[in-house]
């Protein structure tokens, strides 16, 4: 059993990699777990390569996907005037609801986007 994960730009790295927008040889994933994953920024949009299709249920994978996002991460800027380090529409709660069942969306609502990795 091989389980993928990643925080922040690289939780959008691993579903990239269980999506398959890059070759893995023979890597075979039995599930994938994403710490408040981001997918770009406001004021630059989507990063590439987009993983993110604005289409629910749209990551049609053959196994279990966890989405764990956290309660402050869209409100916190790391440095003000910047924009939040996960944004709404490019953050936890826009991957989760592309992901197809089995899918699990858990928010830790008192940690920021940091704060998940302690």
């Amino acid at each position: 059993m091989l389980v993928i994960s990643g925080h922040s730009r690289g939780g959008k790295v691993a579903f990239g990699l269980a999506l398959g927008k890059a070759k893995t040889s023979c890597l075979k994933f039995s599930a994938i777990i994403a710490l408040d994953p981001v997918d770009g920024l406001l004021i630059v949009g989507q990063t590439q390569p987009h993983i993110l299709t604005g289409k629910a249920h749209s990551f049609n994978l053959a196994y279990p996907t966890l989405v764990i996002g956290s309660g402050f991460g869209p409100d916190w800027n790391i440095f003000p005037p910047c924009a939040p380090c996960a944004p709404e529409q490019f953050g936890h709660k826009a991957f989760f609801e592309e992901s197809c069942a089995p899918a699990f969306h858990f928010v830790a609502s008192e940690y920021g986007h940091m704060g998940l990795l302690r």
